[in-house]
């Protein structure tokens, strides 16, 4: 066999050529056909978790059927580690909260179908400052949680001056690329643009972090809907938008006192989430949740549109109205095979005595209508979501007409 490595001389050369072939190093890439789904610590834990909690978390996962719809990842957020870093300069766990140490932990979820997340930051410490950040120590640190068997990396932004995500974030993500282990990487950057997001990571946070209430919520939506960032997303691209863990089944107020969201803002946080194709990755106690929440988190046409292999997210196509919680947004997406308009929507156009024109649209799973009036482009129009009116069976829809019609 030839190789290409060794310099074959002929017996009258007078002098000896040495040719040094340098290793060949093979990058391992993470790949992802659709967003993640799994849960986090962090919002309902923050730091007060331990391995047995972690282990009793994935029970209830298992057994409440989340494990089976595709919550499969286990993510640890903050405060997993010791204080300092050990002798070998390397991130080691809490041996409070891991006594058997992080492999044991995340064989033990790997046997059970679970994948494992762990945190880091772009800093040299996290943001809860109690434990090592990864900066300047990207190498050494991705090769340890490949060690501990993590298949994915947040990588938070506290602390930092907002000037060098690419180069911090670049770092880590060739980092993980030369372990032997595919990991995902979770960036958050304010200071990322959009169109270099896929350069440094497989998911990116849109925006600040998500509070438990409806106004944030929007807040959120707004940035991932308006900023330009779908059209980093798409088959193929191994890229998706995180618009951060979800609130639903979170039953107490947030930190800031500020009121949680109700049954309806939960099903919408959920539909919005999925038709975005961001992760839906848990933010509750499943240990601890309702019934109506697990049957949100379970809804199967819901986690469909987020898990469709088109891998497209919705696009704004109209907005009216001021300010982000009493305008209207109307948008669309494209469907994937065997998800269409018809199977989902019935529609009939109706006017009223003085001459407006109405669509009502009936959502065949949950029997709700999305009513809209004078059916236009232009302000004023009216949207309402409510129990339907009528019990229309039509299942092609219809244009509007009035006029600057509106297709449905």
């Amino acid at each position: 066999m030839n190789n290409p490595c060794i310099s074959n001389m002929s017996a009258n050369m007078a002098m000896l050529v040495v040719v040094i072939c340098p290793s060949v190093v093979m990058a391992t890439i993470a790949n992802m056909s659709t967003p993640i789904m799994g849960w986090s610590t962090w919002n309902q834990l923050e730091g007060n978790f331990n391995a047995d909690i972690l282990l009793d978390v994935a029970k209830a996962m298992e057994s409440s059927g989340l494990l089976k719809a595709g919550y499969n990842y286990i993510n640890i957020d903050d405060e997993w580690g010791a204080e300092q870093r050990d002798s070998s300069g390397r991130i080691v766990p809490d041996v409070t909260k891991f006594p058997n140490g992080i492999k044991s932990l995340s064989d033990s979820l790997h046997s059970m179908g679970f994948k494992f997340g762990l945190y880091t930051a772009r800093y040299n410490r996290t943001c809860s400052s109690k434990m090592p950040g990864s900066l300047g120590n990207e190498i050494v640190d991705a090769a340890t949680f490949a060690e501990y068997g993590a298949d994915f990396v947040k990588n938070d932004d506290c602390h930092v001056v907002y000037a060098d995500a690419v180069q911090d974030y670049g770092a880590m993500n060739r980092a993980i690329a030369l372990t032997n282990r595919s990991m995902l990487h979770n960036v958050k950057a304010p200071d990322l643009p959009y169109f270099k997001a896929r350069d440094v990571c497989q998911l990116r946070r849109v925006g600040k972090d998500l509070k438990n209430d409806w106004e944030d919520l929007v807040r959120v939506f707004d940035t991932g809907v308006n900023d330009g960032f779908a059209s980093l997303v798409g088959p193929g691209k191994n890229f998706f938008n995180d618009f951060d863990m979800m609130e639903i089944g979170n039953d107490a107020a947030s930190p800031s006192g500020t009121p949680i969201l109700t049954q309806t803002e939960q099903m919408a946080h959920f539909s919005l989430w999925a038709a975005m194709k961001s992760p839906l990755v848990l933010g509750n106690d499943p240990r601890k949740m309702s019934n109506e929440t697990l049957a949100i988190l379970l809804n199967e046409e819901v986690i469909a549109v987020n898990q469709d292999a088109l891998a497209t997210p919705v696009s704004l196509v109209s907005y009216h109205g001021s300010g982000s919680v009493t305008g209207s947004k109307t948008v669309t997406r494209e469907c994937g095979s065997g998800q269409e308009q018809a199977d989902y929507w019935t529609s009939t156009t109706t006017t009223t005595s003085n001459g407006e024109s109405v669509v009502q649209i009936r959502n065949k799973l949950n029997g709700l209508c999305l009513t809209v009036w004078n059916c236009q482009n232009r302000w004023p129009w009216w949207i309402s979501v409510s129990d339907c009116a009528t019990n229309d069976n039509k299942v092609e829809g219809e244009r509007c007409s009035a006029s600057d019609q509106q297709r449905w």
